[in-house]
């Protein structure tokens, strides 16, 4: 009972999980065009993201707002992830 609270989340933070999952299968082809830089610039966009929403939601959700948070951050590096994955795939 006393794990119930964060028991509730595991949903949550599956589906987190499942858009860090997915950028891997992305980066794989930035590694195959020689484009490590576009590894970086999501991955500094998903920390950058990741600590504004927690500076603002953990304060006011507690646990919750961390897992929230997680899922925004990580859907945002997904999205600009997918951006450069689409750039390069227009490249020649």
């Amino acid at each position: 009972d006393t794990y119930r609270p964060a028991f509730e989340l595991v949903p949550v933070i599956g589906v987190a999980y499942t858009f860090s999952l997915s950028l891997q299968f992305l980066e794989t082809k930035f590694y195959a065009f020689s484009r490590p830089k576009y590894i970086l610039w999501h991955s500094v966009a998903g920390a950058l993201c990741n600590v504004l929403l927690n500076l603002w939601l953990i304060p006011r959700f507690g646990l919750p707002g961390a897992a929230w948070a997680m899922v925004g951050s990580s859907s945002c590096q997904f999205v600009v992830c997918l951006f450069f994955f689409h750039r390069t795939c227009s490249e020649k």
